[in-house]
């Protein structure tokens, strides 16, 4: 078994997010849009079947609706992290993996800790701490851009 903490959520979507701990609800944390919160490595919730992620999963509700719409969790079996959508009648069989943020083909192997960032159509995980890395990405896209448009303006000229 390995116990895996939940460090820094991103919300990278358009609502803010509440997030409650079902196992725990005296745990909860709320992001903004485009925000970060730190959760200090809050264990996600083991889980084993559809009335276990209903019951103990971290629950993600739109604020603005009061809408649960995704669970959080990890796969008892697998030692994964999961996640499911609150509308599929059964989010057991058709739970997805949280993947990689590095490499997006990849599941997230265990972890002591990961971050986590929601978006519109993923659930994506970092090692923790990710800045390096993320800062590594952004750069490299930077750079890109840069040459691009330098490339350009030569071109112009």
């Amino acid at each position: 078994m390995w116990n895996t903490g939940c460090n820094r959520i991103s919300n990278r979507l358009n609502a803010p997010l509440f997030i409650l701990d079902g196992e725990d609800t005296s745990l909860k944390i709320q992001i903004p849009p485009g925000g970060v919160s730190n959760w200090e490595s809050v264990i996600f919730p083991w889980c084993n079947r559809n009335e276990e992620i209903v019951k103990k999963a971290f629950r993600v509700t739109n604020q603005h609706t009061g809408k649960t719409f995704l669970y959080i969790y990890q796969d008892f079996h697998s030692n994964e992290i999961c996640w499911s959508l609150s509308d599929d009648e059964d989010m057991w069989t058709n739970r997805r993996v949280v993947t990689d943020a590095q490499n997006r083909d990849a599941r997230l192997a265990p972890k002591s800790a990961i971050d986590i960032m929601i978006t519109a159509d993923n659930v994506w995980g970092f090692e923790t701490p990710s800045e390096n890395k993320v800062f590594g990405e952004v750069l490299n896209v930077v750079v890109q851009v840069a040459r691009v448009a330098g490339q350009v303006l030569t071109a112009m000229l």
